[in-house]
């Protein structure tokens, strides 16, 4: 008696022929769900910008009062979620602060201290302005993460001890200064001001040449930079001898030319004082490629210091090292969106509570 069964159908027949192949049946999880557009605009992160305000949830803060309406908190990414909720916990214990110490090395340097408050959360999650505690929270954060990746060979600076107020101060001082009291002309006021500019740009060069020396062993040292209220980064390459430097807005390199100078006069310390790796064909000399290709941020906005994190950043697939950026002259890179911004807050936050 002839077998009929399925099985025997299937070995009986030619399975290499193109029509009794099988094929390939996706799975309901790889099918995006067919949903409302109600509960699509409900799964988006909220506009902040959009958020409508009350007196219990104002928008500048006020201690005890929340961040954001709980409708806008429940869409956040899970971090932001996290830190509010530990933040309404703790408001009856009266911590105002946030204070996180870094051992000596960290950034190429003695250990120190990162205080920030409740205030520059509150601003960290409207995306508002980024404090420098927080950049140096990041720094801090990607510090950690490297040390877990033995692949990725980068580091970073102390962007408080760069800044432009640690040596620009001079200039800002009035002919009634008390610091200026012992001169009697105005040839002398000037020449008090820039000895006292020359000596604190030197104390900063100083300080970088020490990093340099401290973490030559890795192929990347960040430089966050921050000048007249912007932030940019500059990657530096010791052993190439070269660094790049990344603008969000594009600014005239004019701008802050003084910073490159120390920068060039840190390399030249580090090359003939520590003796430190470098390329022997360029000795003492770092070359700076600026206005390097970078997503540029949204105009009249304060994301300036967002930008420069996703740039610094050691996990992301945004870029691993300046030699692999694309030497493209004029090119333009879209704005990152309120929901890539929102998930770097929540990285930060994440940290911060772990």
């Amino acid at each position: 008696m002839k077998d009929v069964s399925s099985v025997s159908k299937w070995y009986s027949h030619d399975k290499f022929k193109p029509e009794n192949q099988v094929k390939k049946v996706p799975s309901w999880g790889s099918k995006e769900a067919v949903t409302s557009k109600l509960h699509q605009i409900a799964k988006q992160y909220p506009n902040v910008d959009a958020i409508k305000w009350s007196k219990d949830c104002p928008k500048t803060y006020e201690r005890g009062k929340p961040f954001l309406p709980n409708r806008d908190i429940q869409r956040l990414p899970l971090g932001m979620r996290r830190f509010h909720d530990w933040y309404l916990r703790v408001l009856p214990m009266s911590i105002d602060l946030i204070q996180a110490c870094f051992p000596t090395g960290t950034f190429g340097s003695p250990a120190g201290k990162i205080i920030f408050d409740f205030n520059d959360m509150h601003t960290f999650f409207h995306l508002g302005e980024m404090e420098m505690n927080l950049i140096r929270t990041w720094c801090l954060m990607q510090v950690h993460i490297v040390k877990q990746m033995p692949s990725v060979k980068a580091r970073y600076l102390d962007p408080q001890a760069i800044a432009q107020t640690n040596f620009n101060y001079p200039k800002l001082w009035k002919l009634d200064a008390k610091e200026l009291a012992a001169a009697k002309t105005l040839r002398e006021k000037e020449h008090i001001c820039t000895t006292k500019l020359r000596e604190e740009s030197l104390k900063v060069a100083a300080y970088i040449a020490l990093a340099f020396k401290t973490l030559q062993q890795h192929s990347t040292i960040w430089l966050p930079y921050n000048f007249d209220n912007h932030w940019i980064c500059i990657a530096v390459d010791v052993g190439r001898s070269m660094a790049w430097a990344f603008d969000s807005i594009d600014r005239d390199p004019v701008t802050y030319k003084d910073f490159i100078l120390i920068l060039k006069t840190a390399f030249s310390f580090y090359v003939t004082n520590h003796h430190g790796r470098h390329d022997p064909a360029r000795k003492e000399k770092l070359a700076i490629k600026t206005l390097c290709a970078c997503p540029k941020q949204k105009p009249g906005s304060l994301h300036c210091g967002y930008y420069i994190c996703s740039m610094m950043s050691n996990t992301g697939a945004y870029r691993r090292h300046p030699l692999r950026w694309k030497e493209e002259k004029g090119m333009k890179r879209d704005p990152y969106k309120d929901d890539q911004l929102l998930e770097l807050v929540g990285d930060l936050c994440n940290f911060i509570l772990d």
